[in-house]
């Protein structure tokens, strides 16, 4: 007979396992840092990954086959990633398709997604999670709600050349590496719902000359370059 501490230590586990059965996903831009974001997602048994990209495959897409040169990324990962998924679905949205009852929608590139960008998303997804990687270093969140004030400056969204110079000596796959983990994580955080998370209001930065890592508060009252 269990314990009383013992199913107080298998109930949040429990919960946990559940939410991420019946999550759904998106993440969008599939680039390495969206593929290997999709592949931790996998990993942690999401229930349900929705691929979204259609830029056409190049060969010089890491972690792509060749032999899917010029296929939708979209496509190409779906079935890269739906043989090996276990217990998550993987599907790919359809070219210039509406998403609709996601749980949370991540936008993954190398670019400052624009404000309207982020506001078509936020009328898809109740929750946006922005990602990017570039030679200076990565960026995740802050966690953007559809209730959110979105402005990609005064949420703190902006490029990174406006705080960092890009390291000579960066290796980007590294740095696309490191983002996908930490980013996957904060999702897997986020769905669990045992803690608040930090990306609530916050965003994460990490500085490939230095290696440091920052939260990053912002006040969208303040120094608001939209006002």
């Amino acid at each position: 007979m269990s314990t009383a501490p013992e199913l107080e230590s298998w109930a949040p586990a429990a919960v946990c396992q559940a939410r991420r059965r019946l999550a759904v996903v998106v993440v969008e831009g599939l680039c390495p840092a969206g593929l290997q974001i999709a592949q931790h997602l996998i990993r942690s048994r999401i229930g349900t990954l929705v691929l979204r990209d259609d830029q056409p495959v190049t060969r010089e897409d890491t972690g792509l086959r060749s032999m899917d040169a010029g296929r939708r990324r979209a496509e190409a990962a779906a079935g890269l990633l739906g043989g090996a998924s276990g217990e998550t679905a993987v599907i790919e949205a359809p070219p210039e398709s509406s998403i609709r009852g996601a749980d949370l929608h991540l936008l993954v590139g190398q670019r400052r997604a624009s404000d309207a960008m982020l506001s078509r998303r936020l009328e898809e997804s109740p929750v946006l999670l922005p990602v990017s990687v570039t030679t200076a270093g990565w960026r995740i969140g802050p966690l953007l709600h559809q209730a959110s004030l979105v402005c990609s400056h005064c949420m703190g969204i902006s490029p990174f050349n406006q705080q960092q110079t890009p390291a000579a000596d960066a290796d980007i796959t590294v740095l696309q590496a490191a983002a996908a983990a930490v980013a996957a994580q904060q999702v897997v955080i986020l769905i669990n719902g045992l803690t608040p998370g930090v990306l609530r209001g916050a965003g994460l930065m990490a500085e490939a000359a230095t290696g440091r890592i920052k939260t990053i508060q912002h006040d969208p009252r303040r120094e608001c370059v939209c006002g």
